[in-house]
């Protein structure tokens, strides 16, 4: 049956090349992009549940299909999974037989294709096989009449048509392990090969190839696409599969097959939410439309440069994150010009990457969407006067601290020298200058934005106030930061470094630790940060401060009841410059990378004996998880107590989103007469739990473990009168939520100005990681 004829029984009809029953797609996904004569997709529903074969009913023999009734995957393993993932490589056509319904698919080896030339859409006749593969016929399709009618192909049987490549023979890693194959005599069950691999590993490195697949016959798409056309006239196609959940257990969202346009190209072939083939609906016209406007600055997986930015993530669960293609501007324009398109693509979801340095898993990496690779964008320069200093999205801050040390000069930001710059300005950012000039966020003049609409502003003390105030702590929920203007200051040498001190000192060290921070008002040029080091295979806890006296003057008496404890087991405090300091910080940070990380934050009153019960509390969480972990656990305290000074910075300085003030410390429904004590006895700290380790299948107990700790540590200080709201953005994990923390005024401002500057909701639908505004949309 002809195109054409399929077109005049479901009301449709096409331009373009008239397709015979004995040519055949060599592959599922093309045949659903190219014979339009067929239009629900299929799904297989035998006992091996979730299989999806992008294969599709014929409209003439069901003329009024609506809905096709898919099975539950709510009991499917994510093996079961992978093996669909196998599946959907292999080559074999599927074929619809009543008479084997009950049967398991065989087993055979994958056979892949030949490539395609460009710009050659011409399909070859079918080629028999010496084997051909049948299939179940396990589902049905629901008419207006509510009867199930079977679904079938044209004809009974279907044929790979071209011969098997070396794509898949000279590599035999492509072939799926054994042991994720079906045995057809345990058809439930896996052949028992011990796995050398965790199933999250398996379950990457099957997607790589599927992804790897795709991208061969990428060209030989786009020809195909590029011959077909809707007739005019023709009212837009919306096709909704019934699926109870997807097979990487995402939302239960249904699944969309769009044919979108009444008149022009067939813009959109959209599989709804997340795919088998691990990409969001849509993102392969998202990405081919990104390539097609920005050319060379869209890379995909083939290209090192793809390699090298899913590479640089610290945390191995962010890398482990399969985007369908990576934007890598070099310009504020091409950031402009990819939004634009991206905006107009409803299925197309994104993720903008700085450094990497986050561990919240897709805060800065998307499943299958389009990620932003800002690293391009790394200009520094200041102003003649040495007052204002310009710093691209993509720097790192000892790429700043450097360029400004050489200068006598010197910015707020992270104290981290691998850190990136927009992370730490749109969470809040710690400095070592913090005492001085307050949040490093407090201390940004203007920011280069580009909004949902594509359009650039900046946003200062002038112009879009009200968007800079929510950028300071709002996080990138309400544009893509390309530039900041900081402040700058004069600075140079400085007494810095670390002391190592026995953990048995610790109640004396917590007393002198208190002292320094109250004290710190008087003497705005130290900062302290306190680092408690447990290592499973030491199975001892290590403690170190890194003392920053923000001036050139050695042993200051701020610092003496610390610097005074004895015995120390190490000491390299010295005159020095931030650059060295950061690069310090650097180079320890490297050591962690490739590994999965969790971490937690909280804000405390700085009390001793609460410090105290925080390393008693977290010595036994550690002590219950480690046996649980493969390869053990390294776990790091991070103590950084402020004084009340940092949080008068902002009001200062045009106001953050912080919701801090030193006026009323952290807004907790305290009485005046509270308020004003609080102000006495400030200062607070905030606390850093960071777990690092190598075992993937860790992650959810650590998380929880992790998470039942904090409830512990806040209701012992609570009980003390210690425990404060905030929650430091750029240390939150996944299960907390920091900008509910900045208090319901702040959150009412930041959800107004969202709505003025993106009014379509495009930075809280689309970008779906990190932490978001709680706005309906």
């Amino acid at each position: 049956m002809s195109t054409n004829n399929a077109g005049e029984a479901s009301g449709h009809s096409y331009i373009g090349s008239k397709w015979d029953e004995n040519e055949v797609v060599h592959r599922g996904v093309l045949e659903t992009s190219l014979k339009q004569e067929f239009l629900p997709l299929t799904i297989d529903a035998t006992k091996s549940p979730g299989i999806v074969y992008p294969r599709v009913c014929s409209s003439s023999i069901v003329p009024q299909a609506k809905t096709v009734i898919a099975p539950s995957a709510e009991d499917m393993a994510v093996s079961e999974a992978i093996d669909a993932i196998d599946e959907l490589t292999s080559d074999f056509e599927a074929v619809t037989d009543e008479s084997n319904t009950e049967e398991v698919p065989s087993e055979l080896t994958p056979k892949g294709t030949k490539r395609r030339k460009t710009q050659i859409p011409k399909l070859k006749p079918a080629a028999e096989l010496s084997r051909k593969r049948e299939w179940p016929r396990t589902w049905s399709v629901n008419d207006n009449s509510g009867n199930n009618n079977p679904c079938r192909f044209p004809g009974e049987d279907a044929y790979e048509n071209s011969p098997a490549s070396s794509l898949w023979a000279d590599d035999e890693s492509w072939d799926t392990p054994s042991y994720l194959r079906y045995d057809p005599e345990r058809p439930v069950l896996y052949r028992s090969v011990p796995p050398r691999k965790t199933m999250r590993q398996r379950v990457a490195s099957l997607k790589n190839k599927v992804v790897k697949i795709a991208r061969i016959d990428m060209d030989w798409v786009k020809g195909a696409m590029a011959s077909i056309r809707i007739k005019s006239g023709v009212e837009s196609l919306r096709l909704r599969v019934n699926s109870t959940d997807n097979l990487r257990g995402g939302s239960k969202d249904s699944s969309n097959l769009s044919l979108r346009g009444g008149a022009g190209d067939i813009s959109s072939l959209n599989g709804g939410g997340n795919d088998i083939f691990g990409f969001d609906g849509g993102s392969d016209t998202c990405c081919t439309q990104l390539s097609a406007g920005l050319g060379p600055s869209v890379v995909f997986n083939s290209s090192s440069t793809y390699a090298n930015s899913q590479s640089s993530y610290w945390a191995l669960q962010q890398s482990e994150i399969i985007p369908s293609c990576i934007i890598v501007p070099s310009t504020t324009s091409e950031v402009s010009d990819a939004i634009s398109i991206i905006s107009n693509i409803e299925s197309c979801n994104f993720a903008i990457k700085g450094a990497g340095h986050g561990t919240v898993v897709g805060a800065t990496n998307i499943d299958g969407g389009a990620k932003f690779d800002m690293s391009r964008l790394n200009e520094i320069e200041t102003n003649s006067e040495g007052t204002v200093t310009r710093v691209g999205a993509g720097s790192q801050w000892g790429e700043v601290y450097e360029y400004l040390d050489s200068r006598g000069l010197s910015v707020a930001g992270g104290r981290n020298g691998d850190v990136g710059v927009a992370g730490v300005l749109l969470g809040g950012g710690i400095s070592f200058y913090g005492p001085r000039v307050g949040w490093a966020t407090d201390n940004i003049l203007n920011v280069e934005v580009v909004l949902a609409s594509g359009e650039i502003v900046n946003a200062n003390a002038t112009s879009n106030q009200d968007l800079l105030k929510a950028l300071k702590g709002g996080n990138s929920n309400f544009g893509i930061a390309t530039s900041f203007d900081l402040r700058t200051f004069p600075q140079g040498e400085m007494w810095a470094g670390y002391l190592g001190q026995s953990i048995d000192s610790r109640e004396e060290v917590f007393q002198a630790v208190v002292d320094i921070a109250s004290n710190a008002n008087e003497d705005p040029f130290a900062a302290l940060v306190g680092d408690f080091k447990f290592n499973s295979a030491t199975k001892y806890w290590v403690m170190n401060h890194t003392v920053a006296y923000t001036k050139p003057v050695a042993n200051p008496p701020i610092f003496q009841p610390l610097v005074g404890i004895k015995p120390q087991l190490s000491n390299n405090i010295a005159i020095t410059n931030i650059s060295s300091i950061a690069l310090g910080q650097k180079m320890g940070a490297k050591v962690a990378y490739n590994k999965n990380h969790l971490s937690y934050t909280g804000t405390y009153g700085t009390d001793a004996a609460l410090l105290s019960k925080i390393i008693d509390i977290s010595n036994a969480t550690v002590h219950k998880i480690m046996p649980q972990v493969n390869g053990g656990v390294k776990w790091t305290i991070m103590m950084e107590p402020f004084p009340a000074l940092v949080d008068s910075f902002g009001e200062k300085n045009g106001g953050n989103s912080l919701g801090l003030s030193a006026e009323t410390g952290d807004r907790i429904g305290k009485s005046s007469v509270e308020r004003y004590w609080q102000l006495l006895t400030y200062p607070t700290t905030v606390i850093l739990q960071l777990v690092q380790f190598d075992d993937h299948e860790a992650n959810d107990l650590v998380d929880t473990e992790l998470h039942n700790m904090f409830n512990e540590i806040a209701s012992v200080a609570s009980e003390m009168g210690l425990l404060r709201r905030f929650q430091y953005l750029n240390y939150a994990d996944k299960q907390q939520n920091p900008i509910a923390s900045y208090g319901p005024e702040s959150v009412a401002e930041l959800q107004a100005t969202s709505k003025k500057y993106d009014p379509k909701g495009l930075f809280q639908r689309q970008a779906p990681g990190g932490f978001k505004l709680g706005m309906q949309q």
